[in-house]
C-alpha cells in the first residue's frame, strides 16, 4: 500500500497544533507514511508541542523550523524533505477527517489516469476564536476542472491528495511561489490544470477547511488584495494564450472567464492598473452579478483608461 507525506507550514497556530497532528496520526499507520511540520520561527508553544508528539511518534513526525520565512517557503521545505507516494497539504489550522486517506487512497489506485483527487468538504467559520457557522460545501465531478479553477470554484487545499509525480512536477515549476502572497492555493493548482493534471472526485466529507473572518493570513488590505489578484489573473491570461495544449475555443472560454473577474474588480475600486486590454465580446458575463451587470459599461470604462494610461507603472 502506497502512503501519504503530510506537510504542514505553521506559524503562531499553538492552539490549533495538536488536533491538526491528531487528525493526521488517525488516518493509521497502514496510509500515513509521515507527518513533516515545518514551523516558521513561531514565537508561542508551537515548537514545544512539535516536540512532544515528534518524541512520542519518532518514526512518523519529522519537524524542523523554516530556512527562509514565509508560507510557501516552508511548503517547499516540507516537500524537499517528505518520501511519499502521495503528498497531502494541510495548513496548522485545518483538520482531516476519519478516512480521508483510505477514501481517496482507493480511488486513485483504482483509477490511475487522474493525478489528484478531492472530495466534499466542511467549512468552518471563525471570528477571533468563536465558531460562528458550520456548512457542508458539495463538490462533484467537473469534466473541466481547469475551468473551475479559473473560475475560482475552489475547495480547499486540504481537500485534495495527489500523486508524487505531479508535485515533482509542479516543485520543479516553483508553484508554491515564495512571492505569491494571495491566492496561493489556486495558483498551485492551477498550475497543475495547466500542466494536464487530472483531478477525480470522490464523494464523501473528509476534511474541515477553517475560515477567518477577522484576518486575513497575508494582512494585506482588501484593493491591495484587488489589484495582486488582478496581476495574477494578467500571468494566467498568458498562460492560457500562449498555452500548446488548449483548443482555440477552449482559450476564448477560459480568457471570458479571466475578463469577467477583471470587470467584477473594477466594481470595488475604479483605479485598479490593468495589464491587458479586455475585449467587450469576450467576456463570460454568467459570474457577473446582475448588479454589476446593470454598470457594466462604467466598469469596462475604467478598466480602458486604466490599460490605455501611460502612468501606470506595471504597464507591459
Amino acid at each position: 500500500m502506497s502512503k501519504v507525506s503530510v506537510i504542514i507550514p505553521n506559524y503562531n497556530n499553538s492552539n490549533w497544533l495538536p488536533n491538526v497532528i491528531q487528525s493526521c496520526l488517525d488516518q493509521g499507520e497502514e496510509y500515513l507514511k509521515e507527518i513533516i511540520v515545518v514551523d516558521d520561527f513561531s514565537t508561542d508553544a508551537s515548537w514545544n508541542i512539535l516536540v512532544e508528539f515528534w518524541e512520542k511518534h519518532p518514526n512518523l513526525i519529522k519537524i524542523c523550523q523554516n530556512t527562509i520565512k514565509g508560507g510557501n517557503n516552508a511548503r517547499n521545505c516540507g516537500f524537499e524533505l517528505s518520501t511519499g507516494e502521495y503528498i497531502q497539504w494541510l495548513d496548522s489550522d485545518d483538520l482531516l477527517l476519519p478516512d480521508k486517506f483510505k477514501q481517496q487512497i482507493t480511488f486513485l489506485e483504482n483509477n490511475p489516469e487522474y493525478d489528484i483527487v478531492y472530495s466534499d468538504m466542511q467549512l468552518d467559520c471563525y471570528s477571533e476564536n468563536n465558531l460562528t457557522g458550520s456548512k457542508i460545501c458539495k463538490r462533484e465531478f467537473y469534466k473541466d476542472y481547469l475551468l473551475e479553477l479559473i473560475k475560482d470554484n475552489w475547495t480547499g487545499s486540504n481537500n485534495y491528495l495527489m500523486r508524487r509525480k505531479i508535485a515533482n512536477s509542479l516543485h520543479l515549476l516553483g508553484a508554491w511561489n515564495p512571492s505569491t502572497k494571495v491566492g496561493q492555493d489556486r495558483e498551485y493548482f492551477l498550475n497543475a490544470a495547466f500542466l494536464g493534471a487530472r483531478f477525480g472526485y470522490t464523494p464523501g466529507i473528509y476534511c474541515i477547511y477553517t475560515s477567518w473572518s477577522n484576518k486575513s493570513v497575508s494582512n494585506i488590505d482588501f484593493k491591495k488584495r484587488l489589484q495582486i489578484t488582478l496581476s495574477k489573473n494578467f500571468e494566467y491570461y498568458l498562460t492560457i494564450k500562449d498555452s500548446d495544449r488548449l483548443s482555440f475555443w477552449m482559450k476564448l472560454n477560459y480568457i471570458s472567464v479571466i475578463n469577467a473577474h477583471a470587470i467584477n474588480s473594477y466594481f470595488y475600486d475604479k483605479e485598479l492598473k490593468i495589464n491587458w486590454l479586455i475585449n467587450p465580446i469576450l467576456i463570460n458575463f454568467k459570474i457577473i452579478h446582475w448588479k454589476k451587470i446593470l454598470v457594466f459599461p462604467i466598469l469596462y470604462y475604467y478598466s480602458l483608461i486604466n490599460y490605455l494610461n501611460p502612468d501606470m507603472d506595471n504597464k507591459k
